[in-house]
C-alpha cells in the first residue's frame, strides 16, 4: 500500500480537530514553525517519519492513525491487550506492503543507531573521566 501525503494531511487535520488543538499548539509541541505545520495539514510538505512520530506523540495516537487514519483511539483504549512477543511482531511484518516494510526497517535502523550513539557517548565520557 502506498501512502498518499494528502491522506496524511487529512488524518493530521482530523486528529488535531478531534483533540481540540490549534495548529499553533501542535506546531509548538512538535517543535516546528507554525507555517511548516500548516503546510503539513494542507498536504504541501513532504512529511518525514520523524514528523509523523512527533505528531502521533502529540495527539496520543498510533502512527497508523496518522499514516492510514486507522484506530484513532488506539492509545486511549481502556481494554487491556496481551503484549505480543518480538517474534510475533516480526512475523506480522511479513503481512505488510513493501513500503510499510521499508518504513518499519527504517524505524528499526533509527532505534539501533540511537543505541549505538548512546553507547559511543558513554565510552567517550568514560575516556574523559579516565584522564
Amino acid at each position: 500500500m502506498l501512502v498518499n501525503s494528502s491522506n496524511i494531511a487529512q488524518n493530521v487535520r482530523r486528529t488535531r480537530i478531534s483533540k481540540q488543538l490549534t495548529q499553533k499548539e501542535v506546531a509548538k509541541a512538535m517543535g516546528v514553525y507554525d507555517s511548516q505545520y500548516a503546510r503539513i495539514e494542507k498536504g504541501e510538505a513532504k512529511v518525514s517519519i520523524v514528523a509523523i512520530a512527533k505528531a502521533a506523540k502529540v495527539f496520543d495516537v498510533s502512527i497508523d492513525a496518522i499514516v492510514f487514519g486507522k484506530d484513532l483511539s488506539a492509545k486511549t483504549s481502556k481494554t487491556p491487550q496481551r503484549k505480543k512477543s518480538l517474534l510475533e511482531k516480526v512475523q506480522e511484518l511479513e503481512e505488510l506492503s513493501k513500503i510499510e516494510k521499508t518504513m518499519a526497517c527504517r524505524l528499526l535502523d533509527l532505534a539501533v543507531s540511537k543505541k549505538q550513539i548512546r553507547e559511543l557517548t558513554n565510552i567517550i565520557k568514560d575516556a574523559k573521566l579516565d584522564k
